[in-house]
């Protein structure tokens, strides 16, 4: 069934009847939830890395040049990647960095939803780790003793131990940084997450797309 046979038809179900699918959607979630849990503690990762993305442009995750970032002051945060002779690239993603105890709702989500990552497949990207905001560092809104690293040319159980490390220090920000000098795709995102844009309750209009 293609998607717009889909949203047709979940659009002509009652209210109790989306309900329904949606009880079931959150159990499916929870199964994920809790699968993604089990790998943690098997894998014995400390940290978690989340993306945030903006729901509107969830469909370039699929697209060739994938999902980028922005700097509010691109100009500041390239002088300080000069000062400290780290990696620069004004296209990036912003990777945030968290304990794997900590609560996941503490990753801001001023910038879009935040999005579980695969660490196996982002780690061996990140160019620069962080234990603040980067941008913010950038301007001046600096923590003390803030870790700022290049990370480009450091093992993966490096880049590992240096973003713990940053986790470690936070001060300004719930979360420590870490960027990516290429576009995010899909193949970067944790197993489990389905998009607004795929998602049929949403697609079936059971909430507005605004108040």
């Amino acid at each position: 069934m293609g998607k717009r046979e889909m949203r047709k038809e979940l659009a002509a179900l009652s209210f109790s009847e989306k309900v329904k699918i949606l009880q079931k959607l959150r159990k499916r979630s929870l199964v994920f939830a809790d699968a993604r849990l089990r790998a943690s503690e098997r894998t014995k990762m400390p940290i978690k890395l989340f993306a945030c993305i903006e729901s509107h442009r969830q469909h370039e995750l699929d697209e060739e040049n994938g999902y980028w970032s922005h700097d509010e002051f691109p100009a500041a945060v390239a002088s300080l990647c000069e000062e400290f002779s780290l990696p620069y690239s004004q296209k990036f993603v912003s990777i945030a960095v968290i304990g794997s105890r900590d609560d996941e709702s503490i990753v801001c989500p001023a910038f879009g939803e935040s999005v579980l990552l695969n660490s196996d497949a982002v780690l061996p990207l990140i160019q620069i780790g962080c234990s603040d905001d980067i941008q913010n560092v950038a301007e001046g809104k600096r923590g003390s003793g803030v870790l700022l690293k290049d990370l480009s040319n450091v093992s993966t159980p490096g880049k590992i131990g240096a973003l713990e490390a940053a986790v470690a220090k936070r001060s300004n920000a719930k979360y420590a940084e870490a960027r990516i000098h290429v576009g995010l795709k899909r193949e970067h995102v944790a197993p489990g997450w389905r998009s607004e844009e795929d998602d049929p309750i949403s697609q079936a209009g059971l909430w507005p797309d605004k108040e």
